[in-house]
């Protein structure tokens, strides 16, 4: 804090008194409790958030990869552009070798 900071908050009256510089713990004491309420709701928001996409984008790969096995792997392509104008976002299955079996 600058010393012309500091001077100003000695002038104030209410800092002087017990009950003043009480008043001011409370404020602040309660202020702090709210911004780590909020930080407490908006992670847990974010993590519940994050695994409910997690478990929506698990559930469309299921799809995807039951459709593949039960098609022969010449009519992949297909399958793969039938999935992208469906689901959003586009698809792409590789081997072990990372090789693209379809895009």
């Amino acid at each position: 804090m600058s010393p012309r900071v500091f001077a100003r908050l000695r002038r104030v009256r209410f800092l002087r008194t017990f009950r003043g510089r009480l008043a001011a713990l409370y404020v602040a004491l309660e202020v702090s409790v709210l911004i780590l309420a909020a930080m407490a709701m908006y992670f847990a928001l974010r993590h519940a958030v994050t695994r409910e996409i997690d478990q929506e984008l698990s559930a469309q790969f299921a799809h995807l990869a039951e459709d593949l096995r039960e098609t022969p792997a010449a009519f992949w392509p297909d399958r793969c552009r039938d999935f992208s104008a469906y689901f959003l976002g586009g698809v792409r299955v590789l081997d072990l070798q990372n090789r693209v079996l379809c895009e």
